[in-house]
């Protein structure tokens, strides 16, 4: 019986082989991650969407104000709240009136199924993104005027380019080019108006 032998130049030729496709079967699997966690950011703001027409729809809806100026600010949402919790719904640091707490809690709880959007809080309950960035809110919207913005940083976290800034959006104009394409990989949704 012959003894199998193989030359340095197959061997090489094999490894540069698997690596290749193990290269290749990486950048697919990191592909794929990335695009689920952008679908599901996605979905969480158009539910997140539905809950805020829902509660505008019944005169509801916070402001998102910071002295007098309307701001981007987080979401809090606790699916499984104490009742006597009053941060069970909260945008930024405003909160309802103990009257009207039950009500836009359960109005918001049912449009944006509570329990489906479990996996997108944080340990405070603050709604993140695919993430594990605060998905933003303002309203009323700038960007969209008569409604809200809704918007998350995406996967690097930031707000805009890569190029260190990491501001909250005031202007559209400020994440678009000349041909009005987005440059930045910030996930937004400018509903809402009516």
């Amino acid at each position: 019986m012959k003894k199998a032998e193989f030359t340095l130049i197959e061997i090489l030729g094999v490894t540069v082989l698997i690596s290749i496709l193990a290269a290749i079967g990486i950048a697919g699997y990191m592909y794929a991650v990335e695009s689920s966690k952008e679908s599901a950011t996605e979905a969480a703001i158009e539910r997140l969407r539905a809950g805020i027409e829902s509660l505008n729809d019944e005169g509801l809806m916070l402001k998102t104000l910071s002295g007098s100026k309307t701001e981007f600010v987080k979401i809090t949402f606790n699916p499984n709240p104490d009742p006597n919790d009053g941060d069970r719904l909260k945008f930024g640091d405003n909160k309802y009136k103990d009257e009207d707490l039950e009500k836009a809690y359960k109005i918001f709880a049912k449009a944006i199924d509570g329990a489906a959007l479990k996996k997108h809080l944080n340990a405070n309950n603050i709604i993140v993104d695919g993430w594990g960035n605060p998905i933003l809110i303002r309203f009323p919207g700038k960007f969209n005027r008569g409604g809200f913005d809704i918007i998350s940083p995406g996967s690097d976290g930031k707000f805009g380019e890569d190029d260190g800034k990491s501001a909250v959006p005031t202007d559209l104009k400020e994440f678009q080019d000349d041909n009005g394409d987005w440059n930045c990989d910030d996930i937004a949704n400018f509903g809402g108006g009516k």
